[in-house]
């Protein structure tokens, strides 16, 4: 026995797959409300609809936001981190669409290896450190001017991220009134 779903239930879908889909970074909390508000509770195979669909909705949330936190998925569009190697350390890789770094914060630190995102992005495999922030939680790696996605031009730098704390320690450099500043930082 197959159970259509309803209205909005096809709505809920329809906006996780815009969510999972999207380049741009959105507000997936959003869905997560709009379930955790909408009309009560019906049955399927004996399971509550809304729970199955907290449960979705949950673990498309943190698939979403683990993908857009720390940036982009590699040049092939799998589901891994993308990712660089500087000094033996392995870093993820992150936009910084609205970075502002002075350029005279940057300090040479090495070079980029096995850079898991399309090389023609960079401006070079050297590798910048930013005065006052710990190398071993953050690096920087500079982008061609016209580095763009379908979500628009990504900024001046990507970073190399490492540990919880990486983007907070980078808090004073992005525009906290931007959608597309880390959460941590707005």
């Amino acid at each position: 026995m197959h159970d259509e779903p309803d209205p909005d239930e096809r709505a809920l879908t329809d906006g996780l797959k815009a969510i999972a889909m999207a380049v741009k970074p959105r507000q997936p909390e959003r869905v997560v409300e709009q379930v955790l508000v909408s009309r009560a509770p019906t049955f399927a195979l004996g399971v509550p609809r809304r729970s199955a669909a907290i449960v979705t909705v949950a673990l498309v949330f943190v698939l979403v936001i683990g993908a857009v936190s720390i940036g982009y998925l590699n040049s092939q569009g799998a589901s891994s981190l993308a990712t660089a190697t500087v000094g033996g350390v392995e870093y993820n890789l992150a936009a910084a669409r609205n970075l502002n770094l002075p350029k005279g914060l940057l300090e040479p630190y090495g070079t980029a290896t096995n850079i898991q995102v399309d090389a023609d992005l960079f401006s070079g495999t050297a590798v910048f450190a930013i005065r006052g922030i710990d190398p071993a939680s953050v690096l920087v790696l500079k982008l061609q001017p016209d580095a763009r996605d379908d979500a628009g031009s990504l900024g001046e730098y990507f970073l190399l991220i490492r540990g919880p704390n990486a983007f907070r320690s980078l808090c004073p450099y992005f525009d906290p009134s931007s959608e597309t500043s880390p959460r941590v930082c707005r």
